[in-house]
């Protein structure tokens, strides 16, 4: 028996019951499975594992010695709190935890890495291998807390241990393990400090594939900066990922590397400020946790091609190095800048992005009002009427509109901060603010109506502005406008009409015809 799995229970937890069911239902798949396998050698988890369920209440010692491996003495609050305990005779007693979750396919994926035979005798040198999984060879007087180490290590990687001829055949007359990460061709050796820190390193591949909350807990074990590729399944994946392989040895110890479709869950790459539709795209955070500060890499092409990636290894590691340095602000989500040529006529409303948004409050060289608002907002198409029209006449006095998307788009804490999801808000920003010590202001009334905005306006602006006179203009405009698109309205409502009219008068008409043929045929009887 490779190893023994033990489902250690509460009789009162409701989440042990269905641990124990799903366990239970692991077990027979593991039966079904072998009595169907005809080839004794493929039948390898029933053969090398034993599967047991203890409550915890009658083994008084194995509770007190899984208190500090686990939930130990209290009932775990969620599904993802359950633990299974993995024990095997080379890793000595410290067991390896396996998250619950309540999955019975889960359950079976990570039994099948248990069963895999660890701490192999190992005589003569070892050719790589291009896999994803990572291996590990100690020598042969490794310590208890060494084999303990890499056991704990053994859903993610594979464990040999060298004969003492082989020492010198390895290169481990002096180191005191090797080693070979998942995608990665070349030897590393342990020769110091700490051994359960570089097996958690080497047992991450260089970039590992990330596709679950599962997926990103070694990540989090190890709480290192992470650098991020997200990807889009396009032709230039691969040599990107090849890059970051790269990359990942460089800083080995110092970052994790980890890969991403970006087409699943794309509020993460938002959040790191990267811009949509410019994929393969490059991020990093300064750490696992969802508040850790995050940095996008922005000097990516809007054409990427292969040429790119093969000369963009200096380039992204100097943005890995600043990263490490603290030496970048930490990006924000932000839709695309629009570029110069493309600024819209003067007097139209512009387009606010995250990454633009310091530059326009606290160096603009005209005065500005900001109408902040997300997708959610009661009053859009009415408003959004309002601002495109009051636009052209607030830069008669040099005041520059812009309109700033929070569903897409978060500016610096410190310029301007967000509004409640659903509302709509208005910013006010002085030219030359930040030169001239002046700070953004804010209408503290949420969808206020244009009286008040104007009113905000005349108050802030340095200008002569008089606002009852510009809101008038405005009033009569938006009437129009209004009134312009009514008949629009109605004669695109006539063909419809029309139709349905002429549907229930040939319903009627049928009804008619079909009421006298009856009567007729009734009489003929």
């Amino acid at each position: 028996v490779e190893a023994v799995v033990l489902l250690a229970r509460h009789n009162a937890c409701d989440q042990c019951s269905v641990a124990e069911k799903t366990f239970a239902a692991a077990a027979k798949e593991i039966q079904r499975v072998a009595k169907t396998t005809k080839v004794k050698k493929m039948d390898r988890l029933r053969r090398s594992l034993t599967l047991r369920v203890v409550d915890l209440k009658a083994a008084r010692q194995l509770r007190r010695h899984l208190q500090g491996h686990g939930p130990g003495l209290k009932c775990a609050p969620t599904p993802r709190e359950c633990r299974y305990y993995v024990f095997s005779q080379a890793g000595g007693l410290a067991p390896v935890p396996i998250r619950g979750g309540h999955d019975e396919a889960v359950l079976l994926e990570n039994l099948k890495l248990i069963a895999r035979p660890q701490f192999f005798e190992v005589s003569g040198p070892l050719e790589p291998r291009s896999s994803t999984r990572s291996r590990v060879v100690l020598r042969n007087d490794a310590s208890e807390t060494e084999r303990q180490a890499a056991h704990q290590q053994r859903l993610r990687l594979d464990v040999g241990v060298a004969k003492a001829e082989a020492h010198d055949l390895l290169g481990l007359a002096q180191p005191r393990a090797l080693a070979w990460r998942g995608g990665e061709e070349e030897l590393r050796y342990f020769d110091g400090g700490n051994f359960t820190v570089w097996l958690q390193n080497v047992a991450l591949p260089c970039v590992g594939d990330v596709k679950s909350f599962t997926d990103e807990e070694p990540y989090e074990d190890l709480s290192l900066p992470i650098a991020r590729l997200y990807l889009d399944g396009g032709q230039l994946d691969i040599i990107a990922k090849k890059v970051l392989c790269r990359l990942s040895g460089d800083f080995f110890g110092q970052m994790t590397f980890m890969a991403k479709n970006a087409s699943q869950g794309s509020s993460d790459w938002r959040q790191h400020g990267l811009p949509p539709g410019n994929f393969p795209a490059v991020a990093a955070a300064s750490g696992p946790a969802f508040n850790a500060s995050k940095f996008a890499f922005l000097e990516m092409p809007k054409k990427q091609s292969e040429d790119f990636w093969k000369s963009a290894h200096g380039v992204l590691s100097d943005f890995f190095k600043a990263v490490l340095a603290g030496r970048l602000e930490p990006s924000k989500m932000s839709e695309n800048p629009i570029e110069d040529d493309e600024e819209p006529p003067v007097g139209s409303v512009r387009k606010l992005v995250g990454r633009r948004c310091r530059e326009v409050v606290e160096e603009s060289p005209s005065e500005v009002l900001i109408e902040g608002f997300d997708e959610w907002r009661r009053d859009h198409p009415r408003r959004t009427l309002q601002l495109d029209l009051l636009s052209p006449m607030l830069a008669e006095w040099n005041i520059t509109v812009y309109r700033l998307d929070f569903g897409a788009n978060e500016c610096p804490s410190d310029v301007l901060r967000s509004i409640s999801a659903g509302y709509s808000g208005y910013f006010f920003a002085h030219a030359h603010a930040r030169q001239r010590g002046r700070k953004l202001q804010r209408l503290k009334k949420l969808d206020p109506d244009f009286t008040k905005v104007m009113s905000f306006v005349q108050k802030h602006s340095e200008t002569a502005i008089v606002a009852s006179e510009v809101l008038g203009r405005l009033n009569a405009a938006v009437a129009v406008a209004e009134r312009s698109t009514q008949p629009e309205a109605l004669t695109s409502w006539w063909p419809l009409l029309l139709s349905l009219l002429g549907i229930v008068l040939a319903l009627f008409s049928w009804l008619r015809s079909g009421g006298k043929s009856t009567r007729h045929h009734s009489k003929v009887d």
